[in-house]
């Protein structure tokens, strides 16, 4: 439904609006855990924390991961392939640097 460079800015939208509101939770749910009068409660909220905080993660890791495909399907649709003997020195064009530096960063 939908594609390309769109498809990751309403992603990108979305993950934007979610994560604010999963941190304010994670806060509240650590403020609760550490109001806790017994150690049982305190572990159970602690559990929901650890929960919330992977929740925070995926999202993170998913956001990168529809980024770095956008622009890998927008390099590749520009059918620009590296050159074999490139001149020592000469900078590659920002949309393949962008790309390396993304997957150098594990995004």
């Amino acid at each position: 439904m939908y594609e390309g460079w769109g498809a990751k800015m309403l992603f990108q939208r979305t993950i934007e609006l979610t994560l604010p509101q999963m941190r304010t939770a994670l806060s509240r749910v650590e403020r609760i855990r550490d109001a806790a009068k017994d150690e049982a409660a305190r572990q159970q909220w602690d559990l929901t924390g650890k929960r919330l905080q992977a929740v925070i993660y995926l999202l993170q890791s998913a956001d990168d991961m529809v980024a770095y495909q956008a622009q890998l399907d927008r390099v590749k649709n520009l059918g620009a392939k590296p050159e074999a003997n490139p001149v020592l020195g000469v900078q590659s064009g920002w949309d393949r640097t962008d790309l390396m530096e993304n997957r150098a960063k594990g995004n």
